[in-house]
This record gives C-alpha cells, structure tokens and sequence, in this order.
C-alpha cells in the first residue's frame, strides 16, 4: 500500500531482467498515479530508495547528481548522459520516440560523431569521415566499447535539420545496424587517439 489519496512516495526498487525488450509496468488494488520511473541499467548494487530529492534553484544545474546519469539542462533544452548508462540505441529511440529534431552529438575516445533527427527520425549521421547509415553504423559500434564517451542533444527548429542522408525509418535503421554489427558487417571504428 503506498498510502492515501495525494500521497507522494518513492517506491522500488524492484529489479527485473529484461528478455523482450520491454518492461511492462502494472498496479493493482485500485487507480494509480504514476509520476515517473526511473530504470537503472547495470550489474551494480540496485540503489535504495531515499528522500526524494529537494527542488533545486534555478540556477543550478539539473543534473541527476549521479555520475554518468543522463540530465536535462534548466530549461529542458537540452539531454546528455554517459554510455555507461545508456546506449546509443536507447539514446535514439528515446528522442525518436519523443518526435523531437535537432542534433546529438557524441564524444568518443575515438572521435566526434553527430546525428540529426527530424520529428523523431534520423536524417544523417557523420563520424569518422563517413556519412549515412554507414556513420550511424560505426557511431553504435563504437560507443559500445566506449562507456565513457558522451552524448548530448540539442533541440533545434526543423529549419535546422540539415542534410538528408538516411531515408530509414528509425525501427529500420535500427534493426539494420544491429545486424550488421552482428554479421561484422559496421565499420571499423577508427583507431584511438592518444
């Protein structure tokens, strides 16, 4: 029981293993109101539910205040995070899912690489000194192997988009360069830099 009418809890944590690619979330014993969730992905310690955290200024930053956990700066115009706790599918299907455009950029020990979106679609990609679906290929394979690398999207006005490279919906993009990281079909990523 999570308590009476307007109450305000933090329930959880509860840990599952993911097998189909989706979580489904349900209730029970009467109407719920769900104000948000949070999923952890990893093998570490599940973090104990506490105190929910206290309203910030809006000066300060919004950051999880958790290493490597994706924000939204003040404002919400902007997301970022860490590989380490997103992938840059998850990344992608999120904006995708969110119907937004503009530009995610990523940072890689390897290099720097973008993606534009356009209502929720990727249009383009470039990294590495490739473009298209090739780039995009190379961008998952390589953040992958790359937990530290970043990620940050900036919204922008459709008149922004840029070129229009990938004609892929996102669930065909997606699909394709799985199976091609599967086959060994992506491109190498490039070489470190030191």
């Amino acid at each position: 029981h999570s308590g009476t009418a307007g109450t305000w809890k933090k329930l959880g944590p509860w840990r599952v293993e993911v097998d189909s690619g989706s979580i489904e979330l349900t209730t029970r014993c009467g109407a719920a109101n769900i104000s948000g969730v949070e999923i952890w992905k990893g093998d570490g310690p599940v973090p104990e539910p506490g105190p929910l955290p206290a309203a910030r200024p809006a000066s300060a930053s919004s950051a999880s205040g958790l290493p490597g956990m994706p924000r939204a700066e003040v404002g919400g115009r902007t997301f970022q995070g860490s590989f380490g706790a997103l992938d840059l599918t998850e990344v992608t299907q999120a904006i995708g899912l969110g119907g937004k455009t503009g530009r995610l950029t990523l940072a890689l020990s390897v290099g720097d690489g973008s993606v534009l979106f356009e209502s929720g679609r990727v249009i383009h990609a470039e990294f590495a000194g490739l473009s298209g679906e090739s780039a995009f290929a190379a961008l998952v394979a390589a953040a992958q192997h790359d937990p530290e690398g970043t990620f940050r999207f900036k919204p922008a006005t459709g008149a922004d988009a840029g070129p229009r490279t990938i004609q892929k919906n996102l669930d065909q993009l997606l699909i394709s360069v799985a199976s091609e990281i599967d086959e060994g079909r992506a491109p190498p990523p490039p070489p470190r830099t030191t």
